[in-house]
Formats: C-alpha cells, structure tokens, sequence
C-alpha cells in the first residue's frame, strides 16, 4: 500500500488506494504515493504490462505529474507512456508501462 494511503476497496481484483491533500484556492499542494507492484503486473502479447490510472479531482485546472518506474532485474523497456518528470497535465491520466 502507498506510504500515507488508505486502501478503499478491491474492485475487479485491482486495489484503489487514496489520499486527501487540502489546499486554499489559489495554491497548491502535492500528494506522493511510493509503492511496489508485484501483484499488479500482468502479461500482454508483448511481454509484461503495468497501468495506472489518475482521475483529476474537481476544481483542478491542472496538475504535474511525476512518475518513474523501476523495472525488475534483466528487464528491458518496451514502451512507457507519461512516465517521466513535470508533466503538466489538465485531465484524467493514463500511465502505462510495457517491458519484457
């Protein structure tokens, strides 16, 4: 479970996890979850899968979004989708992570 989360509930075998940050209008905040994902990887036509999905909360333009994966030992990177540092970002996002 991510540092300082709270597991909501199981929904179709995947966890949700949450964490509440208040910040005043005009100002921000940040919310960081580190966690490992052994169980949550899963196998494609092209090797292992990861994905993560982000829902935009109400009354946020925008956010940035940092996220950097570390792939098991010997993996190699097949394709990652906003992963990386300082995406600005206005709606829902998807993460994806692909690796053989």
């Amino acid at each position: 479970m991510p540092l300082g989360a709270s597991r909501l509930r199981q929904v179709a075998a995947l966890p949700l996890f949450r964490r509440a940050s208040w910040s005043p209008p005009e100002t921000s905040g940040s919310v960081t979850y580190i966690y490992k994902t052994p169980h949550m990887v899963y196998g494609n036509r092209i090797g292992h899968q990861y994905d993560l999905s982000i829902q935009k909360q109400a009354g946020i333009n925008r956010y940035v979004l940092n996220t950097s994966v570390q792939l098991p030992p010997g993996a190699k990177l097949v394709n990652a989708e906003n992963v990386g540092s300082n995406l600005v970002l206005q709606d829902d996002a998807h993460v994806s992570v692909v690796y053989t």
